[in-house]
C-alpha cells in the first residue's frame, strides 16, 4: 500500500517539502529501477536455491 501510494503521490509530496522537481522524479525513477532490478534478483536467487 505504501509503495503504490509513494510511486502515484511521491512527486506531489516531494514537492509539498519543497523538493526541486528534477531531483523528485530522480528519486521516483531510481525507486522503480531498484524495485524491479530486486525482483529480477530475486528470481535469479529463488531458481539458484532451488
Amino acid at each position: 500500500m505504501i509503495v503504490r501510494s509513494f510511486v502515484t503521490f511521491g512527486v506531489q509530496i516531494l514537492l509539498i517539502k519543497q523538493v526541486n522537481p528534477e531531483f523528485a522524479a530522480l528519486i521516483i525513477s531510481l525507486f522503480l529501477f531498484i524495485n524491479s532490478a530486486g525482483t529480477i534478483v530475486g528470481g535469479f536467487l529463488n531458481e539458484a536455491i532451488t
